[in-house]
Parts: structure tokens; C-alpha cells; sequence
């Protein structure tokens, strides 16, 4: 129903046009570029051939431009929250956009930032060893003698050891007897260390350091320092400080880059779209003069599209063409813009199939109610609704996110209209509300929650007959009378037949009408028991199909949606409970004897718990009411599987062009 009529184009130019032409189409952004099929290439091979384009050059333009993002993205301005959820899109106009490419050399900055960075790393890396030649020799500071003492020589060596376990007596009277010849001192101790010189010989060395490390004592490498401890640990402290200033300036002189990110996204973006617009022509077909490719557009669309390409390029020509057998059509959404922000809502589900309906006008007044049902808070909706404009009027750039704070809009609204008729206002008792609120209370979720039970069944009942309904009419459209006759128009009339019968005496329905629904509910299920299973040959399999798959399955599942529908009540029951609660322990805060801590106490109860009760539940109004259309109600008539129309248009990464 919403669903466009497309129709398939091939657009024939002069060649050395074609990047103008594909620029231009990206600016309409009203056409979905495809690859030429291979029966048109193989048609045209004597004198068209594939376009192969060379993106080398682009992907080294982009990479370094990301690498000089990255970079300085690490010296900039911390963003906010709400920045770095919508990426802090840089926003410009398309004439901002080209002076901002044209007037900016990126490379040098490229440049400056990869020095800059090199010398970062590089300094990095000598204070971490500096650092940990500080943090060896500070065990060993007490060790007033100079490390050349410890020179090897042909038949002696010296091993500085360190063990952790404070038993170095046991350990030099150990080694002492296993080794004579083996001489050890503790040279300092240090925390839970203590540091050990060894002297032996060094056919031995492989021995001992051995059996050390079966005690647990690891020999330590000074790094053939020359000098004394104290000696090293000063020139090592002087380094560092060096290295630091060193550092310190590096940052301060990427600082000075950081101004420039603006300019090196929106350098990137126009990299990007070149990229985009050059491989796209892969798609092409081109001969030594012209160029051959193929798209898809709105029918609506067509004669202004003929029109627009034949007064910027009196050369090129727009062919209309058949689409190839099989072939299927993109599929675009056309709502009314009313119902346009629910499209958000079938997204999250799928594209519909070529041969299905587009549900989201037969859900959106569904989804709209069940939302508001969910939440049940006036004083919440009215937040949602805040939210929703704020966001309108200050990041919604792209349609995108435009559709989505519309949802949130309407949902906020549907909201506040169940919160009013519900009494629902941030928790508080609807006896304590004014008069003027009072009055407009239908119904009190947590007074009346066998009504809300009901209310909540009754839309489940309402909402699948409308689906079994649409189904029908879709057997219609599509030519399947008998599917619309035999299996669904019987449930049309069984539904209300047995809801009389089992809720007509309660519902004051005289007992003719009730009897006469016996009859009708009787006589639509033996329509589907006899016609069912019309497609089996053998009449006992034909009835059993019928009866057991056409009526008893089937019904059970309807039994079981509608009974689905009773999540409404629990999720609004469950808001109103939660609301209750926090004003509740807000009010015990507030007995509390401590003037102005009691007040303070009361504050934060009441926002931590409310916004708890309004983040947690919003989401499972916003998850149930969505999966009550994708569980429940599509599948009695909508078939996903399609391809969404995708048109061409600015392929960018850190900007929005206005």
C-alpha cells in the first residue's frame, strides 16, 4: 500500500562527463545506482566494456587523514555525552564544504602530526626504560661501591641476586655447602627484597644460578652500569626530567594541531566521497566516447529526472528499460508523514517482501496506544516529550535521526494522554491529584487492574482481526481468492462468534444473538475443516488437516496472541508500582529528624528512583510494543526479504551537508 512503484533506468553519456554526471545524481539523491546486469554487458560487448577505476590514490588520502584524526583526537576537547552519542557531526553547507577543501592543505599537517608522533613514541619509550633502570637500582642504592668493581674476569664472576622470601641466612648456609667455593653478601634490603652479590667461579655459574632459582632468588641484571648506584640513580633522574620537558613540548605542539581537526574531517569526507563517487563507476559500462549505467528511481520521479539530466547534460539521455525477469524492484517506503516516523519501528524488522504490504500505517495507531498503555505516566510522557523536541531542534540533522525524535514525540504524547486518563503523574496517588486531574480519570491501573487486564486483551483482539483482515485483502489484491475465502474470512467470523458466546451473557447480548453466534462460529469452522487442506488428494487427510492444522492449531495460536496482549497491564501496572514506591521511601526520607538532610535524602530518592523507573521502563515499553507487532501481529500478513531502495548521495563520515 505504501510500498512506490520504481521503475528500472540506464543513463547513456559522454564519458569525459561521467564524473560530473555521477556527482550531479549524488547532489538529486533521488536515484539507487546498480550494477549493470551481466545480460546487458554481454549485449553490448562489442563495443561497451566494464569500467575499472584505480582507488590507490584515495585510500592513501584517506588513511593518512584518518591516522591525523586519530592522532590529534587523542590532545583535543573531551566531548559531552550527548557529542559523542551523535558523533559530533560537523555541520555545513555545500558551499562552506568546497571552500573548506579548497582552501586547506592537510599534507603538511600530515606531516608535522607523523614527526610529531614519532618523536612522541620515541621518547615514550626511553623514559619507560629509564624508568625501569630507576626502579631496578633503588634496591641497591646502600651499595656504596662502584659497579666496575664488579668487572668479570677470566675465572670469577659476579651476580647481583634478589629473593623475596627474608631467609637469607639459610639461603648463603645452603648454598655454602652445596658450593664452597661460593661467597655471598646481602648488600642492602629493600620492602620485602633482599639483594645479594655472589662471587664463584665461573665453571660453576650455570650450577649455582640453578639451584638459586629452585630457592626462589632471581639474578638481576645493573646493565654493566659503570659507576656507583647513587651515581646512576642521579644521572637516571636527570634523563627523565629531560625526557619529560621533551615530552611535555611534543604535547603542547600537537595542541597547536588540534584547531585543524575541523578542517581534516571535512577533508576526509570530500576524500571519502570521491572514492565513493570513482568506485561506484565500477559499475559502469563505457566505450572509448561514452558510458553506460543503471539505476533505479521513483516512477513518480522520472519525468522530473529526464528533465533535470537533459538541461545539465544536453548529451546524455535516460532510457527507461524492462527490468530482466525475475528482477526485483528496491523497495521505498512511502508514508504519509503522519505515519513516516514508524517506518523506524518496520525498520527494525525488515524491508517488506516485493509481493507484501508495508504495515507501518496498519501497526503505527497500535504502537502508539500500546507505548502510552505501557508507560501510564503523564509526568513521564511529558519528559519523553521534552527530550523529543530538544532533540528536533538540535541534533536532528539527518532524516534518520529526525524519524526517530518524531517516534519519541508521538510516543511521549500517547504517554501523557494514558497518564491523564489513568491518573498516572510521577507516582502520586490520584485521590491526592487536583480536582481538575481527578476528573479526567477513566480508570486507576492499581485499583482496577482486572479492567486494565481486559482493556489490554481487548486491543490483542482487536489488533489480530485487523491482521487476519489485512491478510484477506491481500489474498484479494494478489489474486487468491480461495486462501481469502477458505482460511481467512472464516476466522473473520469464528473470532467474534466465540467472543459472544463465551462473554455475551456479560456483555447484556440477548440470547438469539448469542445462539446465532453458536451457528456462525460452527459453520466457519467447517468451511476451514472441509476447504483447509484443499490441496490434499485423500479426503481423510484433507478433513484431518483441517481440523487439526486450520482449526485447532491455528486457533491455539490466536488464543495464545491474544493472551500475549496482557504484557501492556504488567509493564503499566509494573510503572505505577515503581513511581508509588519511590514517593513512598521519599516520604520515609523525609520523616527522618535531621532538618535539611532529610529534604536532601528525599531529593535523591526520588530522582534516582524515578529516573530509574522512567529509563528502564521506557525502553520496555518501547521493546514490548515493537515486539508485539514483530511476534504477534506481522505474521498474519507481512512477509519480509526486500531490498531497501538505497539512493545515491554523499557518502560522508564527520559531516552533514545542509
Amino acid at each position: 500500500m505504501a510500498i512506490s512503484q520504481m521503475q528500472k533506468v540506464n543513463i547513456i553519456g559522454v564519458k569525459s562527463q561521467c564524473p560530473d554526471v555521477v556527482s550531479f545524481l549524488e547532489s538529486l539523491n533521488i536515484i539507487q545506482i546498480n550494477h549493470i546486469g551481466q545480460a546487458q554487458a554481454k549485449k553490448h560487448k562489442d563495443f561497451l566494456k566494464p569500467v575499472q577505476t584505480n582507488l590507490d590514490q584515495f585510500k592513501k588520502e584517506l588513511s593518512e587523514l584518518q591516522s591525523t584524526i586519530d592522532f590529534l583526537s587523542h590532545f583535543g576537547q573531551k566531548t559531552g555525552f550527548i557529542s559523542s552519542l551523535m558523533g559530533s557531526k560537523i555541520l555545513l553547507s555545500a558551499d562552506e564544504f568546497k571552500k573548506t577543501v579548497l582552501g586547506f592543505d592537510y599534507r603538511e599537517i600530515h606531516k608535522t602530526c607523523t614527526l610529531i608522533q614519532q618523536e612522541l613514541h620515541k621518547t615514550e619509550r626511553e623514559i619507560g626504560v629509564l624508568h625501569a633502570q630507576y626502579n631496578q637500582l633503588i634496591p641497591w642504592k646502600p651499595l656504596s661501591l662502584s659497579l666496575d668493581t664488579f668487572n668479570i674476569t677470566e675465572t670469577i664472576k659476579y651476580a647481583f641476586l634478589t629473593e623475596t622470601t627474608g631467609k637469607f641466612a639459610y639461603f648463603k648456609t645452603h648454598m655454602s655447602k652445596k658450593f664452597p667455593l661460593l661467597h655471598c653478601e646481602k648488600a642492602s634490603s629493600y620492602q620485602e627484597t633482599e639483594n645479594i652479590v655472589a662471587i664463584y667461579f665461573r665453571d660453576q655459574e650455570k650450577e649455582i644460578l640453578s639451584e638459586c632459582k629452585k630457592l626462589g632468588v632471581e639474578r638481576v641484571d645493573l646493565f654493566n652500569l659503570k659507576g656507583t648506584v647513587d651515581s646512576n640513580l642521579e644521572r637516571i633522574s636527570i634523563e627523565l626530567e629531560r625526557l619529560k620537558l621533551k615530552h611535555k613540548t611534543l604535547r603542547e605542539d600537537v595542541s597547536e594541531l588540534t584547531p585543524h581537526s575541523g578542517k581534516l574531517k571535512v577533508a576526509y569526507d570530500y576524500f571519502l566521497s570521491l572514492n565513493h563517487r570513482t568506485s561506484l563507476q565500477n559499475k559502469f559500462l563505457e566505450s572509448n566516447e561514452t558510458f553506460l549505467l543503471g539505476g533505479w528511481l521513483k516512477k513518480d520521479d522520472v519525468k522530473k529526472f529526464e528533465k533535470q539530466i537533459s538541461a545539465r547534460f544536453p548529451e546524455s539521455s535516460v532510457i527507461k528499460v524492462v527490468p530482466a525477469k525475475g528482477e526485483k524492484a528496491p523497495i521505498y517506503l512511502e508514508n504519509k508523514p503522519i505515519f513516516k516516523p514508524f517506518e523506524t519501528v518496520t525498520d527494525l524488522y525488515g524491508t517488506p517482501a516485493n509481493t507484501s504490504l508495508d504495515p507501518t500505517p496498519f501497526m503505527a495507531p497500535f504502537f502508539f496506544l500500546f507505548f502510552g498503555l505501557c508507560l501510564t505516566d503523564a509526568g513521564y510522557g511529558l519528559i519523553l516529550s521534552t527530550i523529543a523536541i530538544l532533540g528536533l531542534s538540535t541534533i536532528a540533522y539527518t532524516p534518520g535521526i529526525k524519524r526517530f525524535f518524531k517516534l519519541i514525540l508521538y510516543v511521549g504524547i500517547s504517554t501523557i494522554i494514558c497518564g491523564v486518563f489513568t491518573g498516572g503523574w510521577f507516582g502520586i496517588d490520584a485521590e491526592k491529584l487536583p480536582i481538575f486531574l481527578q476528573k479526567t480519570v477513566i480508570f486507576n491501573p492499581l485499583k482496577d487492574s482486572m479492567q486494565f487486564f481486559m482493556i489490554a486483551l481487548a486491543l490483542g483482539f482487536i489488533q489480530l482481526y485487523w491482521g487476519i483482515l489485512i491478510k484477506a485483502y491481500n489474498c484479494v489484491k494478489s489474486g487468491d481468492f480461495a486462501g481469502a475465502i477458505f482460511d481467512q474470512i472464516p476466522w473473520l467470523i469464528i473470532m467474534p462468534s466465540l467472543l459472544l458466546l463465551t462473554m455475551g451473557k456479560s456483555m447484556g447480548t440477548s440470547q438469539q444473538i448469542i445462539t446465532v453466534s453458536k451457528w456462525t462460529a460452527l459453520a466457519g469452522a467447517a468451511v476451514i475443516i472441509l476447504f483447509f487442506g484443499r490441496d490434499q488428494k485423500n479426503p481423510i487427510m484433507r478433513v484431518l488437516s483441517g481440523t487439526i492444522i486450520g482449526c485447532l492449531w491455528l486457533g491455539k495460536d490466536i488464543v495464545g496472541n491474544i493472551l500475549s496482549y496482557s504484557r501492556l497491564m504488567a509493564l503499566g501496572l509494573s510503572t505505577a508500582v515503581i513511581a508509588l514506591v519511590a514517593n513512598k521511601l521519599a516520604g520515609i526520607a523525609l520523616g527522618i529528624s535531621i532538618p535539611g538532610v532529610n529534604i536532601l535524602l528525599a531529593i535523591i530518592v526520588l530522582f534516582m528512583l524515578h529516573s530509574l523507573n522512567f529509563l528502564v521502563n521506557s525502553l520496555g515499553a518501547y521493546v514490548h510494543s515493537s515486539r508485539l507487532q514483530y511476534v504477534e501481529f506481522f505474521p498474519y500478513f507481512f512477509a519480509s526479504g526486500g531490498e531497501q531502495f538505497d539512493p545515491l548521495t554523499k557518502n560522508t563520515k564527520y559531516t552533514i551537508i545542509k
